[in-house]
């Protein structure tokens, strides 16, 4: 038989009787797993996707900073008139806006996907790039060929005459680790082949910065999913609210002082907070900006203030369904807003305060209205104007307003995520200073015999967009003519 034909036995003494070493071939048509497989590791691991990844999650960050965003954690209710609130300004555009979690990007679930998708990409790149970097650290080539000396801009070729080629490669070695240099040899008959780099492990830091989005794209699901983060929670004076999220946890506002200079800007305000758990006192702090209150994990910080009302609410018969502070912090026509529930009777009750500042021809000052409202139909069935201390029925009811107070307003956050973060945060700056302090220098040495039978050191580096290792090696191929006593200079290539 020809020995190029590779024919499959069928049969006979090279055929085993359990078909070993019969090639099965894929009927067509047949599902391949594996390409399947490669094609979506070679997915994950584009460099494209990862582009297309980030600029997706760069536009939704765009569109969250520009859109108003809604507190976390408000309730049907209160997100129904925050919804009311957005239609002011966006109109027609809100019920899709508020479809596509436009208003809420950050903790949406399709921006969550986007850094899912994006700590995969950055995974698989990892992944894909670790062996190959981490040879070159471990075990770099020694050996290269005439066309890198040749070619590479920084060639040069140096006449060591009178030194054999071990005299001259023992020299270059001791020269190079004199320098903080790793150097490495490799000897052929007919020559012997020299490699040095510095500050190798400084590649790393690359990985350290993959290793660092990772940490922190982790950390903003992790803080979204399992933390929250309400920046309107208000609290009038004298009153309490719960904290909700699973907490069980409320606040009370036992005071609010604002104090401003002689000349009018605002010199401090803070808030006297008790914060109970299951009912009882666990913590009480006087809490400024940037001085929050910690309490197992769950940080409130003073973020604004306004004013409150004390308003109280009868039924016929003289039964109270409503005593508490209503916060006015949101705007409708330039007067501050509240609004509270009595679902007793199916209602809602906005409080509209007067506009600061300019005479209002709806609510004078020392003033309240109430405008009352079917809680589900949103028809409004009573509206009037309190005075301080004035009582006046409404919708059947009793309503007195009793006198005007302060809220603060504070940002509740816990974020479990924000330890790895922080670690996040250092694993970068580490391995940016590693990149850019550190860079990985190399260089490749070759002494053999030239054309007359003397030896001869060719030498050349790796100097692209690193001019200050551009010069030393120049410094660098003159310290070795000096160091091996060479008068006569062949020319560089």
């Amino acid at each position: 038989m020809d020995r190029k034909s590779r024919k499959l036995p069928l049969g006979g003494a090279g055929a085993s009787s359990s078909g070993a070493g019969v090639q099965t071939i894929a009927p067509a048509g047949s599902f391949d797993l594996s390409a399947l497989s490669d094609a979506i590791w070679h997915l994950c691991c584009s460099i494209r996707l990862a582009l297309i990844l980030i600029l997706l999650i760069a536009v939704a960050a765009f569109v969250g900073t520009l859109l108003l965003q809604a507190p976390g954690g408000l309730s049907a209710q209160d997100h129904a008139v925050w919804l009311d609130q957005a239609r002011l300004k966006y109109g027609a555009w809100t019920n899709l806006l508020n479809a596509l979690q436009f208003f809420e990007v950050f903790s949406s679930v399709w921006f969550r996907g986007l850094l899912v998708l994006l700590m995969i990409n950055v995974t698989a790149c990892t992944v894909n790039r670790w062996p190959a970097m981490w040879i070159s650290i471990s075990r770099p080539r020694v050996r290269t060929g005439d066309g890198f000396f040749r070619q590479s801009a920084t060639g040069t070729c140096i006449d060591a005459s009178g030194l054999s080629m071990s005299e001259a490669a023992e020299s270059l070695r001791s020269l190079l680790a004199g320098r903080r240099f790793r150097v490495l040899t490799e000897r052929t008959e007919r020559a012997v082949h020299l490699y040095a780099d510095r500050n190798r492990y400084g590649k790393l830091g690359t990985f350290l910065n993959h290793a660092s989005l990772l940490l922190l794209m982790a950390g903003v699901i992790i803080g979204s999913v399992f933390g929250f983060r309400n920046t309107e929670f208000v609290i009038p004076e004298g009153s309490v609210r719960d904290v909700g999220f699973g907490t069980n946890l409320s606040v009370k506002c036992e005071s609010f002082i604002d104090e401003y200079y002689p000349d009018g800007p605002p010199k401090d305000y803070r808030s006297d907070l008790v914060i109970y758990e299951n009912g009882a006192e666990v913590k009480r702090q006087t809490v400024r900006v940037n001085e929050p209150l910690d309490y197992k994990g769950v940080r409130f910080h003073q973020a604004f203030f306004g004013p409150a009302a004390i308003i109280e609410a009868k039924d016929e018969a003289g039964q109270r369904l409503f005593h508490d502070g209503v916060a006015l912090a949101y705007e409708s026509a330039q007067r501050p807003v509240g609004s509270f529930v009595i679902p007793e009777r199916g209602l809602m009750v906005v409080v509209v305060g007067p506009m600061s500042g300019r005479q209002d021809s709806l609510v004078g000052p020392g003033e309240v209205r109430l405008e009352v409202y079917q809680e589900l139909t949103q028809t409004r069935v009573a509206s009037d104007n309190l005075s301080l201390r004035e009582s006046k029925t409404l919708a059947g009811l009793s309503f007195t307003f009793e006198r005007e107070r302060q809220f603060t307003g504070l940002q509740v956050v816990r974020d479990p995520g924000v330890t790895l973060i922080w670690i996040a945060s250092a694993l970068m700056v580490i391995g940016l200073i590693m990149v850019f302090y550190f860079p990985h220098r190399r260089l490749w040495a070759r002494c053999q015999p030239g054309a007359d039978g003397q030896t001869e050191i060719w030498m050349a580096a790796i100097t692209r967009r690193d001019l200050p290792f551009a010069r030393e090696f120049q410094f660098l191929t003159n310290e070795v003519r000096e160091r091996l006593g060479i008068g006569r200079r062949v020319p560089d290539v």
